[in-house]
């Protein structure tokens, strides 16, 4: 494969400009919906009655009894939001819940919420999550236009979360200071030749990994599950039996644990770029990669077409490709002032982003011609763009 090692989508922040278009690319890779599919609600005579789904004969693990001990009752928090608006249709708030939900009248953490309010009578809430692990969420109901259809913002209330330890929630999982980003990140070999290679991979992983435990409070209390608690804390606070739910990649994970832990609250679930809740790491991580091929052979198809494409190599754009990556792997090229230069590695984070969207293809081409020359600049920029960074690296 020409996409080489695993370049999960970390805590990243999409560019605006790629946010108008990114519904529209992610529409082409749905894979899997689960439960029942968002409604689109035109207000026709011949749609359909709104309703709850039915939920008879359908067990919540929640529902199950408790024998809480006398001396150390399980009395639940009392959710609620505090909306203030920010503009004439979105909202934000935050809302508290229990680090541990085993012990909720524990210590506590607030996660940031917005909501972007339906232009019509609402059907209803409608929880979203555009994937990760990692990355904020808010920014699907602050820039809801931009990642769905009218159908549903005008007819459904957008929500969308800080997940704990993102953002603008408490508990920001933060394990490295800025200046040290290339140092984890840039400043090794992703092809490793012996086993000298291989040592750095691995020592700069658990490296990495302590210092996540050495510097994050409760880092043991981030993760999917609870995340799919503070879904349910949100819908209580929204004052709902039953609410939606739209999952972009990792956020169909999340929301296939959601789905399992509080199945009777489910109303829809729209679950795009499903990844494989069968799958352990390694497998997970090679069909990541096919998806990532298989958007690469696309762009690099289209571009060999295309003679103003600036990478156009003489309609060998594949060829072109495959060869600057070898180059890159031999002999990486400089960057930026006191960046490090960009190799293999820098340059499949580079194209990962890129197969994002669409709207980051002309960069690209440009990024791919001038690697090319000589300059990793444009390739290190959209390194940088994956993982939210500024030009500075910070």
């Amino acid at each position: 494969m020409r996409m080489g090692p695993r370049y999960e989508r970390r805590p990243d922040v999409v560019g605006e400009c790629s946010r108008r278009t990114l519904w529209r690319m992610r529409r082409l890779v749905l894979v899997a919906v689960a439960a029942i599919a968002v409604a689109a609600c035109s207000n026709g005579p011949d749609d359909p009655v709104v309703v709850a789904r039915d939920v008879t004969g359908i067990t919540d693990p929640s529902d199950s009894p408790v024998e809480p001990t006398p001396s150390d009752p399980v009395v639940p928090l009392d959710y609620t939001i505090e909306w203030s608006p920010l503009n004439d249709r979105v909202d934000e708030g935050r809302i508290t819940v229990p680090v541990d939900y085993a012990d909720p009248q524990g210590d506590t953490i607030d996660l940031y919420v917005a909501r972007h309010r339906a232009s019509n009578e609402a059907v209803g809430p409608m929880l979203s999550n555009r994937g990760g692990p990692g990355a904020e969420g808010v920014s699907l109901a602050l820039n809801a236009t931009s990642y769905f259809e009218p159908e549903i913002t005008d007819n459904f209330d957008i929500i969308g979360w800080d997940p704990r330890g993102t953002g603008q929630s408490e508990g920001v999982v933060d394990c490295i200071d800025d200046d040290e980003y290339d140092r984890f990140f840039a400043n090794y070999d992703v092809t490793p030749d012996d086993q000298a290679e291989r040592d750095v991979v691995v020592t700069t992983a658990e490296e990495f990994a302590q210092r996540c435990i050495d510097r994050v409070d409760d880092l043991q209390y981030v993760g999917t599950n609870n995340s799919a608690r503070d879904m349910d804390a949100i819908r209580q606070a929204l004052g709902v039996d039953q609410i939606s739910y739209f999952g972009f990649s990792y956020g169909s994970e999340l929301g296939g644990v959601w789905t399992t832990l509080f199945p009777t609250t489910v109303r829809a679930a729209v679950f795009d770029g499903a990844s494989d809740p069968n799958a352990d790491p390694l497998e997970a991580t090679r069909q990541q990669g096919a998806g990532f091929e298989a958007v690469l052979d696309t762009f690099l198809a289209q571009c060999s077409a295309d003679s103003s494409c600036p990478f156009h190599n003489d309609g060998d754009a594949a060829g072109a490709y495959d060869r600057l990556m070898t180059s890159l792997d031999e002999a990486p090229l400089p960057s930026a002032d006191g960046r490090p230069p960009v190799d293999r590695g820098i340059a499949a984070i580079a194209t990962a982003q890129a197969m994002y969207s669409d709207n980051y293809w002309p960069a690209f081409e440009r990024a791919l011609e001038d690697a090319a020359s000589g300059d990793g600049a444009g390739l290190l920029q959209l390194n940088d763009a994956y993982y939210g960074r500024g030009p500075d690296g910070t």
